[in-house]
């Protein structure tokens, strides 16, 4: 597998869906998955979706509470052995 490239991360929160983000990828090598994580500043836990495909360029954080702060992470998997 080739390097890849540390996607760049946007997101994207409609006045239609307050309790929702959508989390878009973009990078001209994309990893094979991402596993995302995410919780409300200040909250010792992460809620986390692992093994997501890639290509998909898309995700959609749901349950979250409008209204308040959230921190968003992410790792992504090049081939089976190269994470970052």
């Amino acid at each position: 597998f080739p390097p890849c490239d540390q996607p760049r991360f946007s997101s994207h929160v409609s006045p239609e869906y307050p309790n929702q983000a959508r989390v878009f990828t973009q990078g001209s090598v994309a990893p094979r998955t991402i596993d995302l994580q995410w919780r409300a500043v200040g909250a010792a836990d992460w809620n986390t979706r692992a093994g997501l495909p890639a290509e998909t360029g898309q995700y959609v954080l749901t349950a979250l509470v409008s209204g308040t702060d959230y921190q968003v992470r992410y790792r992504t998997h090049c081939s089976n052995t190269d994470i970052s």
